[in-house]
């Protein structure tokens, strides 16, 4: 796994605002896990389209 990789970043910032959001209070629990299932999910959609498109053997 590359930890520089756009996808990664934009999970990861995507999830930390998330986060901030639950904590100060803008969003509520149900919110905040919808917005992670959405976040992971088209993180590993994602990955896998990009092994179809670049082949079985590329790696992220």
């Amino acid at each position: 796994m590359r930890y520089a990789s756009r996808k990664f970043i934009i999970a990861v910032a995507s999830l930390a605002c998330a986060q901030w959001s639950l904590i100060g209070g803008l969003i509520d629990g149900q919110t905040w896990r919808t917005v992670v299932i959405a976040v992971l999910g088209l993180y590993s959609a994602a990955n896998v389209a990009q092994r179809v498109l670049l082949g079985k053997d590329a790696q992220p």
